[in-house]
């Protein structure tokens, strides 16, 4: 908020945040929430684009967005829901944003191009290995399994990689799986003359739900609030979802024990009580709903047996963080017709 009042009194030129954030500040700024105005302490530049974006929204009837008191000259962003989130920013600030991708261990390895369409490895900062999806799962189904790596040169397009990096000057890192998913879009780019692979960021790896960029929830995570809360729930399965408006949620598959059952546990209690020990848990996740006003958790009730008839069928459980497309349908399939409607 500090940043918006400066930005209102001194002028914005480039920005630069995570790709939720940038995207609420928008829509804080369109819904009128983004704090009150003093024209006293802006500069007179400021105020003479205040007046007119509001004397616009007021012909048009629309709302004043930053673009229309802004006039960035770039932004740049990062974050897991970039790539969903980069058309809303852009009709919000009107400037399509430069993506980054980044991470702890690894440091700050890829940018856009100036065309936008793709993100590219920085080639002296990490050697970078690449594990393709079907060998990642196999590692998924197996821990045992050792999963092969592949070099730039011998990339697909089209196909999808987890990322292995092994850190240059002095890094500790030695062909460490960073857990993210990206998708080679293309090989090269003859119009910029690019000889390298062009990336779009896909996700965190299947057994971690990452919400907004801000928390990252794995199977532990959720088995030690679903303990701590003493709720009833005899099974679970997680799915990673996204809203209408691309915004990403965690969708909580329970089936409720006998003593919950006859006791009323429902849908809505339990997302409460989880919501709680969640927020208990991990404090990123009580930022969602304070900074991004985000309720991360959507919850839906299986019947009794659902998961052991899936087991029964398919002689395996149902993975429980992000099982496969067709797995999740099975089991919808399992649970009949009201909790299809439910999720649908």
């Amino acid at each position: 908020r500090a940043g918006f009042q400066m930005g209102l009194q001194r002028g914005v030129d480039l920005f630069f945040g995570l790709s939720s954030i940038v995207a609420r500040m928008g829509e804080s700024f369109v819904s009128g929430s983004s704090g009150g105005i003093n024209i006293l302490k802006n500069s007179p530049q400021m105020n003479g684009r205040l007046f007119k974006a509001w004397l616009n929204s007021k012909q048009e009837k629309v709302p004043i967005r930053p673009k229309d008191v802004w006039s960035l000259k770039g932004l740049a962003c990062t974050g897991t829901d970039s790539a969903s989130l980069k058309p809303k920013i852009e009709e919000y600030w009107g400037v399509r944003p430069l993506e980054l991708f980044g991470g702890t261990e690894c440091g700050c390895i890829a940018t856009e191009t100036w065309k936008k369409d793709g993100l590219v490895f920085y080639p002296d900062v990490d050697f970078y290995e690449f594990i393709p999806k079907v060998e990642v799962d196999k590692s998924l189904d197996d821990p045992e399994y050792q999963p092969r790596t592949y070099m730039m040169n011998e990339l697909l397009a089209g196909n999808q990689y987890e990322l292995v990096v092994s850190n240059f000057k002095g890094g500790p890192f030695a062909r460490y799986r960073t857990g993210d998913m990206f998708k080679c879009i293309s090989l090269h780019n003859k119009e910029e003359g690019i000889n390298l692979p062009h990336f779009t960021y896909i996700d965190r790896y299947p057994t971690i739900i990452d919400i907004a960029g801000f928390t990252r929830i794995t199977e532990d995570t959720i088995d030690q609030a679903i303990r701590i809360s003493k709720l009833d729930i005899d099974d679970w399965f997680a799915v990673k979802d996204v809203t209408e408006d691309n915004r990403t949620f965690m969708h909580l598959y329970v089936e409720i024990g006998a003593e919950g059952t006859r006791s009323g546990l429902n849908r809505e209690i339990i997302g409460e009580h989880l919501s709680i020990y969640f927020r208990h848990i991990d404090s990123d996740y009580k930022d969602l709903k304070a900074l991004l006003g985000l309720d991360p958790l959507t919850v839906t009730v299986m019947p009794r047996g659902t998961m052991g008839h899936f087991l029964d069928r398919f002689g395996r459980n149902i993975r429980r963080m992000n099982p496969y497309h067709y797995d999740l349908v099975e089991i919808l399939k399992m649970a009949g017709d009201s909790v299809r409607r439910e999720v649908s």
